[in-house]
This record gives C-alpha cells, sequence and structure tokens, in this order.
C-alpha cells in the first residue's frame, strides 16, 4: 500500500504533535490543578485558624475570669460567707469582656449562688440564698442591687449543685467544661444556649467549699462565623462531642439551625444526624467518628444535590479546651473556577496551535506534493521519449527545487518513481447500544406507600396552577426524605408516593431505613407547614404504610416502554397499610414483618390484628412512633401501656380494657388508637362476640 506525499507528512505532522501538545496540556492541567488544591486546602486551612483563634480567645477569656475570681476567693479578698461582694467586680469584668455572658458562684454547704449576667442591654444579679432549708431567689437590675429586685420567689426549687458545670465539676474534682446546654431564664435570655467553665474552690483544708464558673453563649460565636468569609459561598460551624458520645452543632452561620423545641417546648441542640443543614450532615459523616486531632485536620470531598464539595474538618487546638471541631465547607467550583479558566484557556491555546501548524503542514506539503506530481508527469514523458519543452515546477523546497532543475537538464532520463499513489481510505465507526430487555427477579424489599391527607377536598380549593405547584413542593419534601435514606422513588400516584429498600441496590436493613425515611419526611413537612401557613396554602399531611416481604422487581411494562418496578402481595400490603390509618388516627403503619426487621432500633406499638382487604389471614400492625436512640417524649411509656390494653381486648375482658384505657388517656389525653380501642370495646360489651372471635378487626375498604 503507498500513500501521497501529502497525506503521509501530515500524519507524521499530527503524529508527533499531538502527543506532545497533550502531555504538555495534561501536565500543565495536573499542575495548575495541584496548585489550587494547594491554595484551596490553604485557605480552608487557614479559615480554621482563624475560628480557633476566636474560640480560644473566648474559652481563655472564660478561664482567665474564673481563675481570677477563685484567687480572689482562696485568698480571702473576698472571704466569708457574703459572696455578693463579687458583683462589683464581676459587673466591672463583663462591662470589659463583651463574649462573655455571666459569672456565678455557688456553695457547697447550702446550694446557695449568686451571679451577674447579661440581661439585653444592661447587666442583671441572679441570687439564690438558702435560709433553714429554704430558697429564696431575687432578681435584680445591677443598678438596683442589693436594695430593689425587680423578681422574687419564695420558696424557690433551684438545686443549683445538679446544673451541668457544677455536676461536672464536682465529678472531676477539678476544671470542668460542661456540654453546650440551656442557660436559666434571666430575663431577656429565657432561650439562650450557651457553655460553661468552672472551677472547684475548696478551703484551708482542701476541702470543696463551691465552684464559680463563667458563661459565654454559642450565639455571638455564631455572629462571628457568619461574619467569616469562606470563598464565594463556603462557611464554617463549629461541633461539639457530648459526654453521652453524641455530636451537635453549637456554632453555625445561620444560628436558627442549632436548636429545635422538644415536646415540652424546651429548646435543645439539633443533632449533627438530623441538622436541617445538608452540608453538615455530609461533612460531618465524611470526617468520620470523633473530633480528630488539632493538627492539619481532615480532608472532607462529598456531593450534596449534584455539587461536590471540598472541606476541612480539625479539632480546636489548646489543652484543657472541650473536645470540639471545626468544620469548613465550601462548592468546590470555588477552588477550581481560576484553574477551569486556565484549562479552556490552554485548550483553545492547544487547539489554535494544532490549528496552525496543520495549516502550515498543508501548504508545505503544497509546495512539494505539487512540483513532485507535476515532475512525475514529467519523468514519464520523457520515459515514453517525449522530450517536448514544458516549463518546470519551481518549490520553495531546495531539494525539490533542485529536482526540478536536474530533471530539466536532463530530458531524456527516467523519472521512476512517484510520490504518491492514488488511494481510498473509508473508515466506518459503528456504536453498540444494549437494549433493555423484560425479567424481574424475587427479592425481599420494604414498600412504603404515603398519601395526602383528604387530598381531594383540598384540591377542590385550588387552582390547577397552585395545585400543582403546592404539589411538586410536597413531593420534592418526600423525594429528599428517601433518598437521603437512599431509597428509590418507584412511583408518583397522583399524590401518592410508592417507594422502595432494598432494589436494585441491596441493603442490609432496609426496614428500618424505610421506618427513619418515614420519620425524616414527617419531620420536615412539620417544618414547611408554617411556610405554607403564611403563603395561605393547605398544609399537607400525609399518611404512610411500610411493609417487608418477598415481591418482584425488575424490568416490567411493554414492548415499547419499560418500568423497574416491584410487584406482589407485599406491595399491595404497603398499600393497605398507608389506608388504614385513617381507620386508627394515626400517620405510620408498620406490619409484623417491617416491626421484625427493625427490630430494637425503633419504637412501635402493636395497635391491632387485621385482615385487610383481599386477604383472609389477619396480620398484626403496629405504629411507628420513632427511633430508639432519639425517642419521642413518653413514647416507650405509651406504646407498654396500649399494648397492655390491647391484651385485655384480645383476652375478652372488655370492662378491663376499658378502665385500663381512661388511665392511659390520663396520661396521655386523646390518642387516637385507645379511644378507638374504647369504642370498640363498649360495642363488644354492648353485643358480645362469637365463640371463635379472636379479636381480628376485618377491613373492608382499601
Amino acid at each position: 500500500m503507498k500513500f501521497r506525499f501529502r497525506t503521509t507528512q501530515l500524519t507524521l505532522f499530527l503524529a508527533v504533535l499531538l502527543p506532545v501538545v497533550a502531555a504538555l496540556g495534561l501536565a500543565g492541567y495536573w499542575a495548575v490543578r495541584f496548585t489550587g488544591e494547594d491554595l484551596g486546602h490553604q485557605l480552608l486551612l487557614q479559615t480554621s485558624f482563624r475560628v480557633d483563634e476566636e474560640i480560644e480567645r473566648v474559652l481563655n477569656e472564660a478561664v482567665e475570669e474564673v481563675r481570677l475570681t477563685r484567687a480572689l476567693i482562696e485568698s480571702g479578698t473576698h472571704a466569708g460567707g457574703n459572696a455578693a461582694a463579687l458583683v462589683p467586680f464581676w459587673s466591672q469584668v463583663l462591662g470589659v469582656r463583651d463574649e462573655l455572658t455571666g459569672l456565678f458562684l455557688a456553695r457547697e454547704a447550702d446550694g446557695s449562688c449568686v451571679g451577674v449576667s447579661r440581661l439585653n442591654n444592661s447587666l442583671g444579679v441572679w441570687q439564690l440564698d438558702v435560709e433553714e432549708g429554704r430558697q429564696r431567689l431575687r432578681e435584680f437590675e445591677i443598678k438596683d442591687f442589693p436594695q430593689t429586685a425587680y423578681q422574687v420567689q419564695e420558696n424557690a426549687s433551684y438545686e443549683i449543685r445538679r446544673r451541668p458545670w457544677y455536676a461536672l465539676t464536682k465529678s472531676l474534682d477539678g476544671p470542668a467544661w460542661a456540654d453546650c446546654y440551656l442557660f436559666l431564664g434571666l430575663k431577656g435570655n429565657e432561650s439562650e444556649m450557651g457553655v460553661t467553665y468552672a472551677e472547684p474552690i475548696r478551703d484551708a483544708e482542701g476541702q470543696l467549699t463551691g465552684v464559680v464558673s463563667a458563661d459565654f453563649s454559642v450565639r455571638q460565636l455564631s455572629g462571628f462565623l457568619k461574619t467569616l468569609r469562606v470563598g464565594q459561598s463556603g462557611y464554617a460551624f463549629v461541633v461539639e462531642l457530648r459526654d453521652d458520645g453524641s455530636r451537635a452543632v453549637i456554632a453555625h452561620p445561620d444560628h436558627a439551625k442549632l436548636t429545635r423545641l422538644t415536646p415540652d417546648g424546651v429548646p435543645s441542640l439539633i443533632p449533627v444526624e438530623e441538622s436541617p443543614d445538608q452540608l453538615v450532615v455530609h461533612a460531618i459523616r465524611e470526617a468520620g467518628p470523633g473530633v480528630g486531632s488539632p493538627g492539619l485536620g481532615t480532608s472532607l470531598r462529598f456531593e450534596e444535590n449534584g455539587v461536590r464539595h471540598v472541606g476541612l474538618a480539625r479539632r480546636i487546638k489548646g489543652a484543657g479546651f472541650p473536645p470540639w471541631q471545626i468544620v469548613i465547607v465550601l462548592p468546590e467550583k470555588d477552588v477550581f473556577a481560576h484553574v477551569d479558566e486556565i484549562t479552556a484557556i490552554s485548550a483553545i491555546l492547544a487547539v489554535g496551535s494544532v490549528a496552525i501548524v496543520v495549516l502550515f503542514g498543508i501548504y508545505l506539503s503544497t509546495q512539494i506534493a505539487r512540483p513532485l506530481e507535476q515532475l512525475a508527469a514529467e519523468t514519464e514523458a520523457v520515459g515514453r521519449f517525449d522530450l517536448a519543452e514544458r516549463p518546470l515546477p519551481q518549490s520553495v523546497v531546495l531539494e525539490v527545487d533542485r529536482l526540478s532543475n536536474a530533471t530539466g537538464d536532463m530530458k531524456t532520463s527516467l523519472r521512476s518513481f512517484r510520490k504518491f499513489v492514488p488511494a481510498d481510505v473509508v473508515r466506518s465507526l459503528v456504536a453498540s447500544r444494549q437494549e433493555a430487555a423484560f425479567g424481574g427477579e424475587k427479592r425481599c424489599v420494604t414498600t412504603l406507600f404515603s398519601d395526602i391527607v383528604s387530598f381531594t377536598s383540598v384540591a377542590e380549593g385550588m387552582s390547577p396552577e397552585e395545585l400543582v405547584g403546592h404539589l411538586r413542593e410536597y413531593l420534592s419534601v418526600v423525594s429528599d426524605g428517601v433518598a437521603l435514606e437512599e431509597g428509590t422513588v418507584d412511583k408518583f400516584i397522583g399524590d401518592a408516593v410508592m417507594a422502595i429498600w432494598g432494589a436494585p441496590v441491596a441493603m442490609e436493613n432496609h426496614a428500618l431505613a424505610a421506618c427513619r425515611a418515614a420519620l425524616v419526611v414527617e419531620a420536615a413537612l412539620a417544618e414547611h407547614r408554617p411556610e405554607w401557613q403564611r403563603r395561605g396554602l393547605p398544609e399537607f399531611r400525609a399518611r404512610y404504610g411500610i411493609n417487608t416481604g418477598d415481591v418482584v422487581v425488575g424490568n416490567i411494562g411493554s414492548d415499547t416502554r419499560l418500568s423497574y418496578t416491584a410487584i406482589g402481595d407485599a406491595v399491595n400490603l404497603a398499600s393497605r397499610l398507608e389506608g388504614l390509618n385513617k381507620e386508627y388516627g394515626t400517620t405510620i403503619l408498620l406490619s409484623e414483618s417491617t416491626r421484625t426487621m427493625a427490630g430494637n432500633h425503633i419504637i412501635a406499638r402493636p395497635l391491632d390484628w387485621v385482615s385487610v382487604k383481599g386477604k383472609s389471614v389477619a396480620t398484626p400492625i403496629y405504629e411507628l412512633l420513632g427511633l430508639s436512640n432519639a425517642p419521642p417524649h413518653n413514647a416507650i411509656e405509651l406504646a407498654g401501656e396500649f399494648e397492655s390494653v390491647l391484651d385485655l381486648y384480645r383476652a375478652r375482658k372488655f370492662a378491663e380494657a376499658i378502665q385500663r384505657g381512661v388511665e392511659l388517656l390520663k396520661r396521655h389525653p386523646g390518642d387516637p388508637p385507645t379511644l378507638r380501642l374504647q369504642s370498640r370495646c363498649e360495642e363488644l360489651l354492648k353485643h358480645p362476640p362469637a365463640a371463635d372471635w379472636d379479636g381480628t378487626f376485618h377491613a373492608l375498604t382499601k
């Protein structure tokens, strides 16, 4: 096979040029990217140092003032039982120490306490006196102390020695940092979370006489983080490793994301696993357990909502400081924006350079090939003894030009070579595609069905545009909750959602994941309802049915359209359980198989034995009340008490069941399942069941 000179020359040009350009381009790209990564890491590290310095400054202020107060007391400067003598000194300290929230001294002998704390824009005094076993609490404006209290509580019931900072200091027999907790409700600071540093005070014999402490609110630290600039859209937050092994965010640029109200209406820190900020959840999960070391920290890399993020997690410096972790996150694009720009410019320059070289090669090959072709023709003519005078070609290439001149001088010589032989080279690129085929397999999965309560009546009062928009928000909340627990949304059926766990990706405990997802979705809907109410939209409430069992999963459909889904009785039972919520006034119902697989990780109470529509065999059903690691208030007691009522019902002891139910309702007023079971028992007292009655409820509707 022979090739044209022009083709050969261009091929050689490109064969040499392209690998060199590619190698240089890749080397440049990786060099720039490495530099960008290094600069990004330095940005994260320097930011963590800034946060570390701010934290260290605040913590050191607390330590210094506590130790100074302790030295004044133990040295006798403020000796005796008149702890209130410290008030003027403390008011001066808080006047210059803006970061500190309060300074307190508690006595071991009788539990009395005195302290100075910030009250909005002024200072106040909190004094707890104990006389003959009776407590009297007085609160003063600093200017009115000690004459006129703005609030007095006789027979108060504050046991100051049981406060976290006092108890921890006493148990450690030395300095201690208490976990972030809810401060005592002084005027203007009723819902303030903060941290306390405390040290014991001893008499000359070394006996504990009291504890002195300094408070500071984490709100101020959140305010500092809010002013901190990390790239274009990154931010930092602080995580506390608590005494019980859990972790909670104690400082965040958005301070409102740190706490939530318990069922009693008391603010409490949100565990990191349940943080409303998903970047917090992903970053802590990536950082791993514990808080690490105060060195260079742990680099983080994760993806959230399709956006890649980088970050850094490192423990705060300083011996004797609490186990806190500084975490910084920012989108990867903030770090590599300039890298991408440089890469794009480099690619454009590389393509331009290749194009210029190709054009030059074409020109050069033309200057060589065209004269050679003419010389070849002349050679053939000479070979045919055609010696006619014809203009010979000229070329900028010296050798070709010399050849042309030599050919003219040797009209009788043979031009016996040709540089180019006409040839056609045709190649086709064939892309192979694998077409989806029908098929399925039997697998144990957990299926969840959810539906909006009274959706039809709600939809009738909305325009189509409003309904579609509002439904999109609702379905997004449900889908996000399912995705968070690694489930798969199988389909949307109007306002209903079907999701599965255990397929297509196998999971170890898919029942527990489905239960967690239902609770996550329900919590998210609760957070959205105030906003929906503010916008005049219906407060969508959902019911859930969850069942675990063998189904057929795979590609199911027609010749023209397939869908990966799950079918079988286990799926149908999940749908029936969702509908049964209406019967019992519940929100989340589980089958016995789901309850068994989830095990002790969840809190669920047995509700009934039900024969759903289309089934003759009764199945136990359960109401999901919460997770064992974070049980709702009184959930465990409610489950146990209700089960005892249910046992009496099954044993035909209807009168006893009614009486036990009355007692249960006193502790859990308005509990729908209890009210329903009482109603059923009253009916059975009037109309006793047949001898073969086994307590099964036959659901006649879906």
